[in-house]
């Protein structure tokens, strides 16, 4: 994950492996936290026209998320629903099709930003951008005061994006699954 306290702060905190007695596969990724809302570019105040925020999930945004076997599906989509308020969900439709999408919770002051997913040929486009832009934007509204996110450790286009909007890397981390 990545999380900066002091924006002044070039501080990290490493995560420690989970123990785990049977042989598992390693899930790996970072943790990032933008630590301020005031960065150029991430929340210039300005949101596309094709960038669209609701309170509930369209099942648009669904297909986008989650675009996997029913049963999982079904599992994430309870999940998502139970998300407690406030919370936007954002997406850009392309051609009448839901071609990104992501989540912005918010709680005392921190928003976390899930569901990040651009369709595959969507990508290099920009929409994840407009979507992190209208995240920074919403919890900017809301008065919160730092974002976080977690991306997959090898997933090296969502954490260049990242950096450009003004993410920094907190720390890595791992689970195990079975």
């Amino acid at each position: 994950m990545i999380e900066k306290e002091d924006p002044m702060s070039d501080d990290t905190q490493s995560g420690r492996p989970a123990e785990h007695e049977e042989p598992a596969d390693e899930v790996e990724g970072h943790r990032h936290h933008k630590a301020g809302l005031t960065d150029e570019g991430a929340n210039d105040g300005a949101e596309s026209d094709d960038v669209e925020r609701a309170g509930e999930p369209t099942q648009g945004w669904f297909d986008c998320a989650f675009d996997e076997v029913a049963d999982r599906r079904r599992v994430h989509e309870q999940i998502v629903r139970r998300v407690p308020w406030p919370r936007a969900f954002v997406s850009v439709e392309v051609d009448g099709v839901v071609a990104g999408c992501g989540m912005g919770a918010s709680v005392e002051g921190r928003c976390g930003i899930f569901c990040m997913s651009t369709r595959p040929a969507y990508r290099r486009r920009g929409i994840a951008h407009r979507i992190v832009r209208a995240i920074c934007n919403w919890a900017r509204s809301r008065g919160d005061e730092r974002l976080y996110l977690q991306v997959m450790r090898e997933n090296d286009a969502a954490k260049a994006l990242y950096r450009r909007v003004g993410f920094a890397f907190a720390y890595g981390y791992h689970y195990r699954v079975r």
